[in-house]
């Protein structure tokens, strides 16, 4: 599998990756026999890492799960990780 996306937004991926330089790193580590495992690993990598990513910390309690710390980024124009992944290793 080649594609994640249907479109990836090449100046809104470099601003982000630009505002979150750690994410990068955590790319450079994601590989994989196609870009969909690779990707995988990489979500993985990321959910060990987040506190370390750049993003901002909210904590919200629920019943169901208690408290946790869920991270905001600003996307601006990006629809997501996904493309901001597919950027990254075609520019790679």
């Amino acid at each position: 599998m080649n594609k994640l996306v249907f479109k990836v937004n090449e100046k809104a991926c470099i601003a982000f990756l630009k505002k979150y330089p750690m994410v990068c790193n955590l790319m450079e580590n994601s590989n994989g026999k196609d870009l969909l495992s690779a990707y995988k690993k990489f979500l993985k990598l990321k959910d060990m890492n987040e506190s370390k990513l750049g993003g901002r910390g909210e904590s919200v309690g629920s019943v169901s799960f208690g408290t946790k710390i869920f991270y905001k980024y600003d996307w601006d124009a990006c629809s997501g990780w996904a493309e901001v992944f597919e950027y990254y290793k075609s520019k790679k």
